[in-house]
């Protein structure tokens, strides 16, 4: 008897065995663009996607899993766990979690509790709290100690993203129409973080270098990392991704740092051309000892 971690194919791990690894229950997004019907299961690759999105008659559309789907899972893993905790992308960027919430209420076994929980972020950001809590199942922590981790963890993961195009963010409302516009004749790359669970345009440039420069000076104002994950649009290591950690080698000396392509929700909400980088800050540890010598 265990806990159970589940979540929706929103969360994205920096090495694809980790929900093997850690036995986490992964539900998958279905993607709706034109005419086609993506899901986004172990086998999606995000280049599939981004091929039909270079198409500007096809706009995609994110279905994360339904209630039913979540109810059916929760009730089978009732019968063979301890408690269940469920962690989902953002409310406000998703609606996962609204429909996790609903399934919970629909099954309720007093002897098995269902936490649904609100990451308040998504794609990598959302992965390393997954995991986090996977790690700490598979090592039997009770379920109090492992929800205060979790919790305590979403306090100190952050998300910084900067796109090619504003055309995607002025779709989906994080841009204004006007801003958007002026932005596109000017050359605009914006920056975007994830505040209150949503992404909000903070830092402005005109170059990718200017980008990259701003992305390793957000990495390098934290004193102490967990992990720290790059996030890209195509399969394999690009420009980007390549000028980034020459950057951080150079800041940072030998510091392992890894890559992967961000999910279909961002891309959605962001576009085919973002990059972005995702950051565990360590927890600060409070020197309680007062005493003089």
């Amino acid at each position: 008897m265990s806990i159970a971690i589940v979540t929706d194919s929103s969360a994205r791990f920096a090495r694809r065995n980790i929900a093997q690894q850690y036995t986490v229950h992964v539900l998958p997004n279905t993607i709706e663009i034109g005419p086609h019907r993506l899901q986004e299961g172990p086998d999606f690759v995000l280049d599939d996607l981004l091929r039909l999105m270079a198409d500007p008659h096809l706009v995609p559309r994110v279905v994360p899993p339904s209630m039913e789907a979540y109810a059916g899972l929760y009730r089978q893993l009732v019968r063979s766990h301890t408690a269940i905790v469920s962690i989902h992308p953002s409310r406000e960027l998703s609606k996962s979690f609204d429909h996790a919430r609903g399934a919970a209420v629909q099954v309720q076994a007093s002897t098995c509790p269902i936490v649904v929980l609100d990451s308040r972020t998504i794609c990598a950001a959302q992965g390393i709290v997954v995991q986090l809590a996977a790690q700490l199942a598979q090592e039997g922590a009770p379920l109090a100690e492992l929800l205060d981790t979790v919790r305590s963890a979403l306090e100190r993961v952050y998300s910084m993203y900067y796109v090619e195009t504003l055309e995607y963010l002025r779709r989906n409302k994080i841009m204004a129409d006007s801003r958007a516009v002026l932005g596109s004749l000017l050359g605009i790359k914006p920056l975007l973080t994830i505040e209150d669970g949503q992404f909000k345009v903070t830092e402005k440039v005109r170059t990718r270098g200017q980008a990259i420069d701003q992305l390793v000076e957000f990495l390098t104002e934290f004193d102490d990392i967990e992990e720290t994950v790059i996030l890209q649009a195509r399969t394999g290591m690009t420009e980007q991704v390549r000028m980034t950690q020459e950057r951080l080698s150079a800041e940072w000396g030998e510091y392992p740092v890894n890559f992967t392509t961000y999910c279909a929700a961002v891309a959605a909400l962001l576009g085919a051309e973002a990059a972005g980088v995702v950051i565990l800050e360590s927890e600060y540890e409070y020197d309680d000892d007062f005493s003089e010598d």
